[in-house]
């Protein structure tokens, strides 16, 4: 158990993935989502000085300790 979190504690979370228009997100051109990306308020778009020092993680496989 992680934390002591007991099954009964978590709270059920709707699925959107079923409200995800896949089809259209698939036909976008790379203009596209970088416009609707710049004129989100919300989101703060990155360029490649951003990601110069960037690093992937990877999960441990294994069991929980």
């Amino acid at each position: 158990m992680l934390g002591g979190m007991k099954k009964q504690d978590a709270v059920s979370v709707p699925d959107k993935r079923a409200a995800t228009d896949w089809e259209r997100l698939w036909t976008l051109s790379d203009e596209d989502v970088r416009s609707a990306i710049e004129a989100d308020p919300e989101v703060r778009p990155t360029d490649a000085k951003f990601w110069k020092n960037a690093t992937v993680a990877f999960p441990r496989i294994g069991p929980r300790q």
